[in-house]
């Protein structure tokens, strides 16, 4: 019998037929074969490396042999070797983040992108975006956009950015509080900024669509604003209000893109998914669940070219999405008892039945181990 974990964290890497990411509790290095959605724990990430007790790395590729990771509270890129069983470290400080403030729990970074042999590193909080040469495992630090496009704003209690993407060659972050995105060339390194709204907004997600369309989520106004890259202006496609559909102070996380045309709203919390259609499809949404508590879905990941998995914050209940049949169904990450590292009931979150079911196996596991 297999018991049911939570290992999932904000990002992940697919990579001959497994996800690859580290645990919600920030210590392990796993992978779940997307086939059987069984997970390996692969290694314990060394104590020395690890100063927070959890959201402490997210996985940023995996590179031949090799898993590397990029800190969210922490201060290394962990660069392991599967061959070898050996960590090499790269020490990454941000000064400009005080963690010693009642707002200082700012994560670095949460996106990252390969580019050739380079690995670049996206900001969340800090005021730098890092190429990390994947080859002599060395780093480089593109820091003079903030001073360029930043400098002027008070940044102390807000993140910088709330979302990035890559497109077109370029790195797009989307700025949580100034209705701007910043464009990064990655290959000359210069930035622009472009501001995509009027008024008062606060953003909170962003995808491109295929006709050049950034849709992007203002939470404030509930609404969904279009953007055209290609010619900088916001017009091409009327603003979608959403106050309709979304209940009062819904927080909803983030947006996908289906086939390029469907704009698809995954809540962070409740239970409704918003699809926004073309022409005579409109705005719909519909209940995935009839049971159970509400998922916080934080990261999505293309399985296969047809299928999109959405993981939810818990592991419980994962999304996934065929394209080719417009169908949902739910799956859950799982894990072999064997495998189960013997401290692992600290980060377990297991219902009363789960609970008894791993009490039960752990003390088989001991009778016969003893």
């Amino acid at each position: 019998m297999d018991n049911y974990i939570y290992l999932t964290t904000d990002r992940c890497v697919l990579n001959d037929g497994y996800l690859w990411f580290v645990n919600i509790a920030g210590d392990m290095i796993c992978k779940t074969s997307v086939k059987t959605w069984l997970t390996e724990v692969v290694v314990r990430i060394p104590d020395k490396y690890r100063t927070y007790e959890s959201f402490t790395y997210d996985c940023a590729a995996v590179y031949k042999n090799r898993v590397i990771l990029f800190p969210k509270f922490e201060d290394w890129i962990l660069d392991y070797d599967t061959d070898s069983e050996k960590f090499f470290a790269v020490e990454m400080k941000c000064p400009e983040l005080d963690y010693n403030s009642m707002n200082g729990n700012k994560v670095k970074f949460r996106n990252a992108y390969v580019h050739d042999d380079k690995l670049f590193l996206m900001p969340h909080s800090c005021h730098r975006i890092v190429e990390y040469d994947l080859n002599l495992r060395t780093k480089n630090e593109h820091i003079g956009w903030y001073e360029k496009h930043f400098a002027s704003f008070n940044w102390k209690d807000i993140n910088l950015f709330c979302a990035s993407l890559v497109y077109d060659n370029r790195m797009w972050f989307l700025c949580r509080e100034t209705n701007a995105i910043m464009e990064f060339e990655i290959d000359s390194e210069k930035t622009k900024l472009y501001y995509v709204a009027s008024g008062k907004s606060l953003f909170s997600a962003f995808a491109i669509l295929d006709n050049g369309l950034f849709a992007i989520f203002d939470y404030i106004n509930k609404k969904m604003i279009y953007w055209d890259v290609k010619s900088g202006n916001e017009d091409r496609q009327p603003e979608i209000d959403l106050n309709d559909v979304l209940a009062e102070n819904e927080y909803l996380s983030y947006i996908t893109i289906f086939a390029g045309k469907k704009t698809v709203l995954l809540p962070f919390l409740g239970k409704e998914i918003i699809i926004i259609g073309s022409g005579k499809e409109g705005v719909v949404s519909f209940d995935y669940k009839e049971k159970g508590e509400n998922e916080a879905y934080i990261s999505r990941i293309r399985v296969s070219n047809n299928k999109t998995l959405f993981i939810s914050q818990r592991g419980v209940e994962n999304l996934l999405y065929d394209d080719d049949n417009d169908t949902w169904s739910s799956v859950s990450f799982k894990i072999k008892n064997e495998n189960l590292p013997m401290d692992f009931s600290k980060y377990a979150l297991l219902n009363e039945q789960e609970g008894r079911s791993f009490l039960k196996e752990f003390i088989k596991y001991v009778d016969n181990n003893s």
